[in-house]
């Protein structure tokens, strides 16, 4: 016993326990502030300061770069915020082996990911929106938008007059429309406290949550941006389109960016229902397996679980994911899985499978240009990723 009595460990020596998990302002844990501590050590971050915004799933800092101000984005690591996150990653091309329920570190690792590769196609599509600088872990590092520490106000908070509402109503649906066509996404949870009012421009944010359109509810998160935008602008006094008419603005791929505000006077709405049944309660699909089912007759408008689907409410250019006819059980053999898709294909009868026939053929096409593409896309962001990945451990090692 005597040998230990007065045994002090070494510098090299590391004794984990309880410290190195607690945190401060919720972020603020033993290894975020390793990291914090290593991008102020490869001069990323020169100064650090205080609080700009605090949020239910992550803080945000104001920093000074090298260049420019940086707005650094600390997710929460010590509450389970991300449990119901899964709704926004099921269907991403990018996340489809899975997204790690079990380990929330590694949930907060991803989901800001998510973000920096969401924002960086944004950035590519020209989309007024913060530039990715970095990100480790949970800190994701971008360009701060505001002067010396003092933020842009969000939409809500802005003060705007009554030109600068309606320019800042124009260039929001433009924005959607671009987000739908040009980024193949839907931004999922757009509203007032998502956008920015910075030089006479609409800047979009937290976009982690943004989904691709193959998402299975993709139309269905379109639809809650319409209703939440509508219906912000249509209570601070703007003519606005009806949240049905803005869905068909979005996804009408025809439309360009000097038609926006002509439409907007030749179909505004002043008074109109924002909780209007038939459009916000009316089934629209999002691939073309959605028509896939009987019980989803499209001549006859019918009663399916408390939703009502009119095919007349939905328009023919809602981009639709092709045809999958899946099978739920893993453990089927390959026979058995094309068993039962032959017996779910029986099912139809003559005049749904007439019905789309033709435009399968045409979405499949469409789908398979699409997919040749995004997966150049991904692979180019991936390899990008990875790149700046290995250059940042690398910078990190060397100090």
């Amino acid at each position: 016993m005597e040998q230990y009595e007065n045994y002090i460990p070494d510098a090299s020596t590391r004794i984990k326990d309880r410290s190195d998990r607690a945190t401060n302002d919720q972020v603020l844990d033993h290894r975020t502030r390793v990291v914090l501590s290593k991008f102020i050590k490869n001069g990323i971050i020169k100064e650090l300061h205080g609080t700009v915004s605090t949020g239910k799933e992550a803080n945000v800092y104001h920093a000074f770069g090298q260049e420019f101000e940086l707005a650094v984005k600390i997710f929460k690591t010590s509450i389970l915020i991300f449990k119901d996150r899964e709704r926004y990653v099921t269907g991403d091309y990018r996340y489809r082996k899975g997204f790690c329920k079990s380990n929330p570190r590694k949930m907060v690792k991803m989901w800001a990911e998510k973000e920096m590769r969401n924002l960086k196609r944004i950035n590519t599509a020209g989309i007024p929106s913060p530039k990715v600088v970095i990100v480790k872990n949970n800190v994701l590092i971008m360009e701060f938008l505001g002067h010396d520490g003092c933020a842009a106000p969000r939409l809500k908070d802005a003060g705007l007059n009554d030109d600068e509402k309606n320019e800042a109503y124009r260039q929001v649906v433009w924005m959607m429309h671009q987000l739908y066509h040009d980024c193949n996404m839907v931004h999922a949870d757009l509203s007032e406290y998502n956008l920015l009012w910075w030089k006479n421009k609409v800047y979009v944010i937290d976009v982690g949550q943004s989904i691709e359109l193959s998402h299975p509810q993709a139309n269905d998160f379109l639809r809650m941006d319409c209703v939440n935008i509508s219906t912000y602008f249509n209570k601070i006094g703007i003519h606005t389109l009806s949240p049905k008419e803005l869905f068909y603005t979005i996804t009408n791929a025809s439309i360009k960016e000097n038609k926006i505000e002509s439409i907007i006077k030749e179909h505004f709405r002043t008074n109109w229902d924002p909780n209007d049944e038939v459009f916000l309660n009316s089934f629209i699909p999002s691939s073309l397996h959605d028509l896939n089912e009987p019980i989803r007759d499209v001549f006859q408008p019918k009663k399916m679980t408390g939703v009502l689907f009119m095919p007349n409410a939905i328009p023919n250019h809602v981009k639709l994911a092709p045809l999958q006819i899946t099978v739920n059980d893993d453990s089927a053999s390959d026979s058995e899985k094309e068993e039962i898709q032959r017996k779910r294909m029986k099912k139809m009868s003559k005049k749904q499978k007439e019905l789309y026939k033709d435009q399968l053929e045409e979405e499949m096409r469409e789908a398979e240009k699409l997919v040749d593409l995004r997966e150049i896309q991904l692979a180019k962001e991936a390899e990008e990723l990875k790149k700046q990945e290995e250059q940042t451990n690398k910078e990190l090692s060397d100090e």
